[in-house]
């Protein structure tokens, strides 16, 4: 074998290929300050958008549930809930929904979301 071969075959001075403790101790420090830096900012963003989804639900229902109120002369009652926004409550005869075009979905933490006819005590 000719000295060229053996020099592209073998590392420099005889020794192993690979990396050393310390350089994989620098590489895990550079990622953990990295997801230490860059974690917490995605992480508030997750937040920020399940907000952001709820208030677009609320706004959805507070127009859904002012057309109810045009067209029945009333809000529905607590009992009724937002499901009187989706199936006709039998006490309404000028309902004419649907008001909305799906089922009232849960909060984006999957919750129910609560409703009571305004004025009702809490």
């Amino acid at each position: 074998m000719s000295a060229e071969t053996r020099f592209l075959r073998e590392p420099a001075g005889g020794s192993s290929a690979g990396f050393t403790l310390l350089e994989l101790l620098v590489v895990m420090v550079i990622i953990g300050l990295l997801a230490g830096y860059v974690g917490p900012k995605y992480f508030a963003q997750v937040g920020k958008s399940e907000t952001k989804t709820a208030m677009a639900q609320i706004d959805a229902f507070a127009k859904a549930l002012d057309q109810y109120r045009l067209d029945t002369g009333r809000y529905p009652t607590t009992e009724q809930g937002l499901a009187a926004l989706v199936v006709r409550p039998d006490s309404d005869a000028k309902w004419s929904g649907p008001y909305l075009k799906k089922a009232v979905p849960a909060d984006p933490w999957g919750r129910p979301y609560l409703y009571r006819q305004p004025g009702a005590p809490s």
